[in-house]
């Protein structure tokens, strides 16, 4: 059987296409140009939706598939491009940051919710799309949020757009009622393909649950001969130590296979990755409840039969290059089971084929922002009961699987039902800086799906006013309209610039605020802009003598005045390194594909960095502002660099307190990081962020002369 013959096999097996008929008729006939679909992950809903409808009208120009991540948005491009036995970029096409395959031909495109939003400031009818299909809803990202509104304007100005609203969970109703008259009250449902799961949750509260998670996965290597593991974890650095700590494990066994070109940089060793041979840990047997069919280890000691499949270990994450991403999705050699370690993007975003077994750690990792105090923290949470469900069913797609829960069934009925939307959690101020730029001039009244607490919304007029990026709409006749309740509010010129640039607004101040110093400060800043706008520049470990290693080999790069300095010299030093850059990246423990993605960031901001310059020349008849004087003649190059951070992060600034160990700052009592290159405690910093451990830590931190402050006022 030839290879389109065995495609067209599967597509007519997947639970979407016995309602191939009813979708197409509902969607492309229905009055009500809103349509909500609700399908499992795994049902085919968003490979084969925009096929059965491009097939069936020839009019249709394009249809838009948002997907919240650039995974997603790749590889179903990717799979429906097979499908269709075309090349990628011609019929079938996708769009993320820093790499599009597109053309005038393409009629399916995948994109994530970022680059449709940018896509709607300059086209905020939709007029390039005839169908946006919003897949992954019940993620309740912001972006998708933000997308709902301007798809439900765009209604009222397009009455060509249809819109379909894909969930992967059956609380849907939210989507009908948000678009109203436009949503048609049938939601049509997509029955799933699911086998049986087993549930196994643990007997008692475990105290470290990467070292759990470990246990069972090896237990299941001994015990199960084929299937493969997905195991969930809530970060980056808890991927990488546990990948690290299973693969050392496997290794001692002989069992370990690397496929060609698997590289995660320098291995993170897990802390006690040798305390897996220690007698006095549970077994698997004993340490889950219902437990009969696995047979109790020996203590928490795996011996792995040297006969036993070959196991490979897999992260992925969404920091994770794309060609990395792409190996959970290829075809493994025979007699080689996986184990995939990943965060909540293999929760629904993406089918992982061939997961047998799940080994859900219960913890999803979420940024919160507190709008009383106008910080952000990075927290660990437990997840929702709606969100573990999805992570189990991952277990049962192709064949009778299991799902081990590293925590008690009593904690698992005490979680929320579902999870809080991101809306909730979010610094609004970007948000609203967007929705100003769609023209929309009164954000505190603009109707979102869950709408924030007012307080939010008012602290981030006030935040972008402060900033300088609005300004009180002028009527014709030139006054303020600032009698009225809620006056309407446009973006200044400031706000105009601001939005150009796809990265933080604050980032994009100091970038701007750096144009007074000339070129060279600002490429200074924008190569600093560049690794706080990616995660994973420094390799992590949590293995104390790893640790001490990394930070001895960087040390070359610290810098007295802090951390956004240290970052200008680790730019320097691997944009000046000719030779080769992966080799001069693990020599200093920095990850060669951060940096690499980093200096694709550099080039968009700097494109856009130029073409604002074009823009200052025509208007200002220059290219940079006055020349410094005062306080700005004493800076060195350095400080200049800090206080365009500064004016970014304003508020961002901390005073040392009088037991000169702690800070006082705008959210109260802090410390500086210990991964921090600022050993001593300056009077004064400028933070990026503040993390909540066992104390409030601040990110990123640099000293700065008070005196700067009133400067940026």
């Amino acid at each position: 059987m030839s290879s389109q013959s065995m495609i067209q096999r599967e597509k007519r097996a997947l639970p979407i296409y016995p309602i191939k008929k009813q979708l197409i008729d509902f969607i492309l006939h229905s009055p009500q140009r809103v349509v909500v679909v609700v399908g499992s992950t795994g049902s085919g809903k968003s490979t084969q939706l925009p096929q059965y409808l491009i097939d069936a009208k020839a009019s249709i120009k394009r249809i838009t598939v948002t997907q919240p991540r650039r995974v997603a948005a790749i590889s179903l491009a990717l799979r429906v491009a097979q499908e269709r036995d075309t090349s990628l970029g011609q019929e079938v096409g996708y769009s993320v940051r820093f790499d599009a395959k597109v053309s005038k031909s393409t009629r399916i495109r995948y994109a994530t919710d970022g680059i449709v939003i940018r896509e709607a400031l300059l086209d905020p009818f939709f007029h390039s799309d005839s169908i946006v299909i919003i897949d992954e809803a019940h993620e309740r990202s912001v972006s998708t949020d933000l997308l709902f509104g301007f798809l439900k304007t765009a209604l009222d100005k397009n009455p060509k757009l249809r819109v379909v609203v894909m969930s992967a969970t059956i609380a849907a109703t939210s989507f009908v009622r948000y678009f109203g008259a436009h949503a048609a009250n049938t939601i049509l449902s997509i029955k799933g393909r699911q086998y049986p799961i087993k549930h196994y949750f643990t007997l008692e509260a475990v105290k470290n649950y990467q070292e759990t998670c470990i246990s069972a996965v090896l237990q299941i290597c001994k015990d199960y001969q084929s299937g493969d593991i997905l195991v969930f974890m809530p970060g980056e650095l808890e991927i990488r130590n546990v990948v690290a700590a299973i693969k050392n494990h496997c290794a001692k066994f002989g069992v370990l296979y690397e496929s060609e070109g698997v590289d995660i940089n320098r291995p993170d060793y897990f802390d006690g990755a040798d305390s897996l041979e220690d007698d006095d840990r549970l077994s698997l047997g004993s340490l889950f409840s219902n437990k009969e069919t696995i047979k109790p280890a020996n203590g928490f000691t795996v011996q792995l039969p040297r006969e036993a499949s070959l196991i490979e270990v897999l992260p992925f994450y969404a920091n994770l290059p794309t060609t990395e991403q792409m190996k959970v999705f290829s075809s493994t050699a025979e007699n080689v089971r996986r184990v995939i370690v990943a965060t909540n993007i293999a929760e629904t975003s993406i089918t992982v084929p061939n997961i047998r077994y799940v080994v859900d750690c219960g913890f999803v990792r979420k940024k919160q922002f507190h709008h009383t105090t106008g910080t952000s923290e990075l927290i660990t949470l437990p997840c929702s009961q709606a969100s573990i469900l999805q992570r189990s069913g991952r277990a049962g797609r192709l064949m009778e699987g299991e799902c081990y829960h590293i925590y008690t069934h009593e904690t698992y009925a005490n979680l929320e039902p579902q999870d809080v939307p991101e809306i909730m959690l979010t610094d609004l101020m970007p948000v609203f800086l967007t929705i100003i730029a769609f023209g929309i001039t009164n954000p505190v009244t603009y109707e979102f799906i869950t709408d924030p607490p007012r307080q939010a919304k008012k602290a981030a007029i006030v935040k972008l006013s402060r900033m300088g990026c609005i300004q009180i709409k002028r009527t014709e006749d030139g006054i303020d309209n600032q009698s009225q309740v809620e006056p309407q509010l446009v973006l200044s010129h400031l706000g105009k610039e601001v939005v150009r640039f796809p990265t933080d607004p604050e980032l994009a101040i100091s970038i701007l605020t750096a144009h007074k110093f000339g070129k060279k400060i600002v490429k200074e800043v924008v190569g600093v802009v560049a690794l706080l706008s990616c995660d994973g520049v420094f390799v992590s470990s949590v293995d104390i003598e790893t640790r001490d290693q990394s930070a001895l080999a960087r040390a070359q790069f610290y810098s007295l005045k802090g951390d956004h300095i240290t970052l200008l010299n680790i730019w320097k030093a691997y944009c000046e390194e000719s030779e080769n850059k992966r080799t001069w990246c693990a020599k200093y423990y920095l990850s060669y594909k951060g940096l690499e993605y980093a200096k694709n960031i550099y080039r968009q901001l700097i494109d856009i960095y130029n073409s604002y310059c074009k823009t200052s020349r025509k208007e200002m008849g220059t290219e940079t502002e006055s020349p410094p004087c005062g306080l700005y003649t004493e800076m060195d190059d350095e400080d200049k660099v800090i206080f365009c951070i500064l004016k970014g992060y304003i508020s961002n600034v901390a005073k040392l307190s009088s037991d000169r160990r702690t800070y006082e700052g705008p959210s109260g009592e802090c410390r500086i990081h210990p991964a921090s290159c600022l050993k001593q405690n300056p009077n004064y910093v400028l933070y990026n962020e503040i993390v909540i451990t066992s104390f409030a830590y601040m990110r990123t931190v640099s000293e700065i002369n008070p005196a700067w402050v009133e400067m940026t006022v």
